[in-house]
């Protein structure tokens, strides 16, 4: 699941800290925020808009 590490204009496409992984849109605004145990996302999980809203 986790192959990509950067987008074409170098932006992360996420990046994991400890079992806490962030997605992140192509402009560098977090996309999702939730924790990641053993390979899996686990429990709840923030998302949000471009314009930074949570979904």
């Amino acid at each position: 699941m986790l192959d990509k590490k950067n987008y074409t204009n170098s932006w992360l496409v996420y990046k994991q800290n400890g079992d806490i992984l962030t997605y992140f849109f192509k402009n560098g605004i977090v996309k999702a925020i939730g924790p990641f145990v053993i390979g899996l996302a686990a429990r709840e999980w923030k998302l949000f808009r471009e314009t930074e809203q949570l979904c």
